[in-house]
């Protein structure tokens, strides 16, 4: 269960970004399955757990080696 500070951040970001879409990505297919980007383009879509937590725990991933965090 998050801290009352996380789930006020968390709440506070959904309602920035809540409806969010990029209707024209493409994803990355070496990455991403076409569903996992089919989340990014759909309005009011919640990215499910799993896919947001791989992200955050996959060190070598192509957006941290370009921020100088890891290698691709």
């Amino acid at each position: 269960m998050p801290t009352p500070a996380l789930a006020a951040a968390l709440a506070d970001i959904e309602t920035v970004f809540n409806g969010f879409a990029s209707p024209h990505e493409t994803g990355c297919g070496r990455c991403h399955l076409p569903e996992e980007t089919a989340y990014l383009r759909t309005p009011y879509v919640r990215v499910p757990l799993g896919v947001v937590d791989m992200h955050g725990r996959w060190p070598t991933a192509p957006w941290r080696a370009s921020a100088g965090g890891g290698t691709a």
